[in-house]
């Protein structure tokens, strides 16, 4: 499932290029103008950047990049700052630089923070960039606001005469913009890691039971192994992978449900084949409507009560069960990359828990087990010798 466009709040197309250019081919997002008719706030520039950007988010109902760009006379303790649009929109640009007229100190910073917000719930990030330089007489293009009377520390010529390429290199836009190709550029290598363990996990799950399978076969028997809770898991695993389907989540993210399904029905009859009851099959149609809620936390419990009662972990394969809380673990991180589905975390979180229960009970029956296979084999020495006797 590809990632929504971006929505930049800008009117300017201008600035819309210039924010592409900045940002380059490279960037993961696409960018996209689009026009609100956001309130004109008073206060801190970074409290009206967040303000401004869940208002968008709202409107948008998507992820979206606010701008607030302003010119601080260092003279002037920092104004326009925040209100450079009122302060400057009639004066033009010569009225701009009378501003410094009384004063010796020319000097100003040149601000902008971008507010970024995924959506209307989601927590406001801002990157904010400055670039010092002087206050000088009006020289260049009038394209944009005050590029004329702003002249960077280091050059003699206004943003407004310094060529386009030039200026996006050294500008206030561009230090902010370059924050935020660097925080897509680290969540980007989270999303990779995250295909990566998605697609390693898919790739494991496609043997991930065949340990369990191949003992139960070896033994020719299920015990120790609860049936119910193979149901439930079955049932389980079908309900998260038609939740994902109809979700629209990426493949990487719930793939290895269809194997596990498939695993899992076969573990279910060969419990019943080698439990010599076809009664038990009558427990599939009947789970489904016994289970309304937390079917994957409620199977994991039902096989850890088993192992309590029996005082022994029976047929159920270490490797099985190890490679199912790795999963489980790992599963947690795909789902919060990929999907941020919070029923998904949830269920991946009770998941685990469930399964590190049963990986516990495994290493503690673990001598529990041998000393009963000891004692099996005793008795069967013991009845050889009888018979011998007699």
């Amino acid at each position: 499932m590809a990632s929504r466009p971006i929505s930049f709040v800008t009117g300017n197309a201008k600035k819309l290029e210039e924010v592409r250019a900045i940002l380059g081919a490279a960037f993961p997002r696409e960018i996209v103008a689009v026009k609100l008719d956001l309130p004109e706030l008073q206060g801190e520039v970074d409290d009206i950047c967040r303000k401004k950007c869940l208002e968008a988010a709202r409107n948008v109902k998507g992820p979206v990049l606010v701008e607030d760009t302003c010119l601080c006379f260092n003279a002037l303790k920092g104004l326009p700052g925040p209100y450079t649009g009122w302060f400057l929109e009639k004066p033009g640009p010569e009225g701009r630089h009378k501003l410094l007229d009384g004063w010796e100190d020319k000097s100003a910073q040149a601000v902008c923070t971008f507010a970024y917000a995924p959506d209307e719930q989601g927590e406001v990030l801002l990157f904010q960039g400055r670039t010092e330089g002087d206050i000088v007489f009006p020289r260049g293009s009038r394209d944009f606001g005050w590029d004329p009377i702003f002249q960077p520390k280091g050059y003699d010529k206004t943003y407004a005469e310094l060529p386009k390429e030039r200026k996006n290199e050294i500008s206030h836009r561009f230090r902010a913009l370059d924050k935020l190709r660097e925080y897509f550029g680290a969540d980007c290598k989270k999303a990779l890691i995250s295909k990566g363990l998605g697609f390693g996990i898919i790739a494991g799950s496609v043997l991930v039971k065949v340990p369990q399978i191949t003992k139960i076969l070896k033994n020719k028997s299920g015990q120790g192994i609860n049936l119910f809770s193979v149901c439930l898991d079955l049932l389980a695993i079908t309900i998260h992978m038609s939740y994902s389907f109809v979700s629209g989540f990426p493949f990487s993210a719930w793939g290895d449900t269809s194997f596990l399904a498939l695993q899992t029905a076969l573990i279910a009859v060969l419990v019943l084949f080698y439990g010599g009851s076809a009664s038990g099959a009558v427990a599939f149609g009947g789970v489904y409507s016994a289970i309304a809620y937390g079917p994957m936390g409620a199977a994991d419990p039902a096989q850890a009560y088993t192992n309590y009662r029996n005082g022994s972990t029976g047929q159920l394969s270490a490797v099985t069960c190890f490679m199912l809380l790795a999963g489980a673990l790992a599963r947690i991180f795909t789902s919060i990359q990929e999907t941020g589905d919070q029923m998904m975390i949830l269920t991946y979180g009770c998941s685990s828990f469930a399964n590190a229960v049963i990986v516990a009970q495994l290493l503690y029956y673990w001598n529990a087990d041998k000393d009963k296979k000891a004692a099996g084999g005793a008795s069967t020495k013991a009845k050889s010798k009888a018979k011998k006797t007699d």
